[in-house]
């Protein structure tokens, strides 16, 4: 049996948890829908630790 790395969600390479909790295309959609504008840089650019 083969274990894929790839996110399920977008068929991009996932290795790391902060890509299906942050930065999966499906969850990017749905964090740009909730937070207000001026917070997504340092969202997005904080790693997983500070996140």
């Amino acid at each position: 049996m083969n274990i894929s790395h790839l996110c399920p969600l977008c068929n991009n390479e996932a290795k790391l948890i902060i890509h299906m909790l942050r930065d999966c295309l499906l969850a990017h959609q749905v964090w740009d829908s909730l937070l207000p504008p001026y917070v997504l840089n340092s969202f997005y650019g904080s790693s997983l630790v500070n996140w």
